[in-house]
């Protein structure tokens, strides 16, 4: 129901950037990984400064790369993807508790593998939603993956070419000053940026 509204919004008017925005969260917590990319994409366009905006990107982008097989363990919890961290542990013991197999031990075959197999969904998504790390890699990927859009440098990993390492364009030199000899003279900066 807030899909068709969204996707009617849209249809009312195609540059309203908050209706893409909207539909493209809708389509993330359906599990539409592209779909959802693509709004976010097209509302980044109308409104580049939309609030929020650059962190549904980077979690759209990187569930569109893993592809139609990526499970939605947001889903299998009936959660929404931005949830707080608590319901994600109080939705899990609720659902165990539902449906645990030892619930159905009377049951027909089919019901008991049913709920064997919900029951092990369930675990699996508390696996990697009930861990703040392990969800922010499920949601952006891990920080090798990540693009640092948030902080201007787009194109890549900004630390790529130096090793992954933050430092990495600094180098010691074993006597700092041999290049600036008839300057001030001050010793007190021992590394030179090369870049």
């Amino acid at each position: 129901d807030a899909l068709k509204h969204a996707s009617k919004a849209i249809e009312a008017n195609p540059k309203y950037a908050k209706a893409f925005f909207r539909r493209g969260v809708l389509h993330y917590d359906a599990g539409r990984w592209s779909q959802s990319f693509e709004d976010f994409r097209r509302a980044k366009e109308l409104e580049p400064t939309l609030q929020g905006l650059d962190q549904w990107i980077r979690r759209g982008r990187h569930a569109m790369r893993e592809g139609k097989d990526r499970k939605n363990h947001y889903r299998a919890l009936g959660l929404l993807c931005d949830c707080e961290q608590d319901e994600v542990k109080r939705k899990y013991r609720q659902l165990a508790r539902e449906c645990h197999p030892d619930k159905v031990r009377d049951a027909p075959p089919s019901e008991r593998s049913a709920a064997e197999a919900r029951f092990k969904a369930v675990n699996e998504a508390h696996e990697i939603l009930g861990n703040e790390g392990s969800r922010r890699d499920y949601d952006f990927g891990n920080a090798a993956d990540h693009d640092f859009d948030h902080v201007g440098c787009r194109g890549g990993n900004f630390f790529r070419g130096r090793g992954g390492d933050p430092f990495g364009g600094f180098q010691r030199r074993s006597d700092p000053w041999s290049r600036f000899r008839g300057f001030d003279g001050s010793d007190d900066d021992e590394y030179d940026y090369w870049m």
